[in-house]
């Protein structure tokens, strides 16, 4: 049941129903520590290390509505 989607340019939502703040925290580490160790290449050459940064939000300590959601999340996303 989880969610995860292009939600502009470069960002992207992912929704985790019933998942507490300790396993979205848990699941935001473990895909910062995948991003970390990709090696990309494209016409036989490396590209430069990509970095992502990540935020969290969970219903209903951070917001009741999508809308309180994503701003909570991005907020988190810039601490």
């Amino acid at each position: 049941s989880d969610i995860s989607c292009r939600f502009g340019g470069e960002e992207f939502t992912v929704l985790l129903p019933g998942t507490g703040a300790e396993l979205a925290q848990r699941l935001a580490n473990g895909l910062l520590d995948a991003v970390r160790e990709l090696s990309l290449h494209h016409d036989g050459r490396a590209l430069d290390r990509i970095t992502a940064s990540l935020g969290i939000a969970v219903f209903p300590e951070h917001g009741s509505s999508p809308q309180a959601l994503i701003e909570a999340a991005d907020a988190a996303l810039y601490q």
